[in-house]
């Protein structure tokens, strides 16, 4: 159930990513592009990161249920 709802937020997770692009024309300075991003992109990547890693674990125990073994 938390993996469906957490599929509400992520769309807007990605909006606020791509909504003010200006972390990505800095000109190839890596540390003025981590500079340009915004407080509230930092907590869209950290939710869409939390989101993958909720989704793997998903993954592992449903592959551990069917009895398939772990490739790591």
């Amino acid at each position: 159930m938390l993996a469906q709802l957490w599929c509400l937020v992520s769309p807007g997770a990605v909006f606020l990513l791509l909504r003010d692009r200006a972390w990505l024309h800095q000109g190839g300075d890596v540390v003025a592009g981590l500079r340009a991003v915004r407080l509230e992109q930092w907590v869209a990547v950290l939710l869409l990161t939390a989101h993958a890693w909720y989704l793997w674990g998903w993954w592992r125990n449903q592959r551990a249920e069917a009895g398939v073994p772990d490739p790591l």
